[in-house]
């Protein structure tokens, strides 16, 4: 995950959450699946926020 695609996935999410989805259901585990992703990328995020330099070439 990239920059780029961190913040869309970021969209996507917020737009399943509105959806109050059940859990188990095709759009539920694309969410589940997200965030995970989104959970695993976010230190490397974080960090290339607070330093001002890309974590990830």
């Amino acid at each position: 995950m990239n920059d780029e695609e961190y913040r869309e996935a970021l969209w996507t999410v917020s737009a399943l959450v509105d959806l109050d989805l059940v859990p188990g259901s095709p759009d539920g585990d694309r969410l589940v699946a997200l965030v995970r992703l989104m959970e695993q990328y976010e230190p490397r995020f974080m960090h290339e926020v607070e330093s001002g330099k890309p974590a990830v070439r």
